[in-house]
């Protein structure tokens, strides 16, 4: 597996950070590259402890959490590598190793189609977006905002073009696609606050979160679920085919948002 060599600098906001940003983005720069070294030296332990240094500065890129992925990877842990890339996902959805690697992970570990739950409309349009981030759907929805103002003062003040019916047809247009990008940016935002990996090999979700309650199904390594709500150290979630079930949060770990694991 080929490893990301260059490293952008994405800063994450945190109250009471005092280190001056270039003073923290070279230290991270450096973790970034011995990493890389400590990788192509078959000691990924060190390389992952590496790269997990820089995430606990605030810091965080695509070609990091796709590094990880593959450190995970070499070393068998499945569900922290799928956890990586998908995070890598959100920075770089259009890299072509990632979605190699990912797919490849996949196959391997037998899971199911990539999808968190929702209504079958809402997955469709996921579909015809999903090579937006959420920068990019942003954007768009912006764009399709101001056309739609353009569009607005045309009718009123040029209203012998907007008699035409191609305006019209193109007013619609617009209007289709701006409701399309705004269910699919609510559907991202979703994502980054309840997406969840499991990360241990298999862990049974329950009716009630207590330990002597009825498995109602089994989760495999690697498995995309939605974190729905936490209740001490269990955490309630359901899959893309919107089954649900308690299961103890630390077999479990959220793409954005931390959970609490416990003790």
């Amino acid at each position: 597996m080929r490893i990301k060599y260059f490293f952008f600098i994405t800063i994450i906001m945190v109250a009471g950070a005092a280190e001056p940003a270039g003073a923290g983005a070279a230290q991270s720069e450096t973790l970034f590259y011995e990493g890389n070294a400590l990788y192509q030296e078959g000691r990924y332990r060190e390389a992952a402890a590496r790269y997990e240094q820089i995430r606990e500065q605030g810091e965080e890129n695509g070609s990091l959490y796709f590094n990880l992925g593959n450190v995970y990877f070499r070393q068998g842990a499945y569900g922290k590598a799928m956890l990586n890339y998908e995070r890598s996902r959100h920075f770089i959805p259009h890299d072509s190793d990632l979605k190699a690697n990912q797919a490849y992970l996949s196959e391997r570990l037998n899971l199911p189609s990539r999808q968190l739950p929702g209504a079958v409309m809402g997955r469709m349009n996921e579909r015809v977006w999903a090579p937006f981030s959420l920068n990019g759907r942003t954007v768009a929805l912006s764009v399709l905002y101001i056309l739609g103002l353009v569009m607005v003062f045309t009718r009123l003040f040029f209203k012998r073009v907007a008699a035409k019916r191609w305006f019209l047809a193109a007013n619609l247009t617009a209007a289709v696609l701006f409701v399309s990008c705004a269910g699919a940016l609510a559907r991202e935002i979703a994502y980054i606050n309840r997406a969840a990996v499991v990360i241990s090999r298999e862990v049974p979700a329950r009716f009630e979160p207590q330990d002597e309650a009825t498995v109602h199904f089994t989760l495999t390594e690697g498995m995309l679920v939605e974190a729905r709500r936490q209740q001490g150290n269990w955490l309630k979630i359901r899959r893309g085919d919107g089954k649900s079930g308690w299961v103890d949060a630390k077999g479990v770990e959220s793409v954005f948002r931390y959970l609490d694991k416990g003790q």
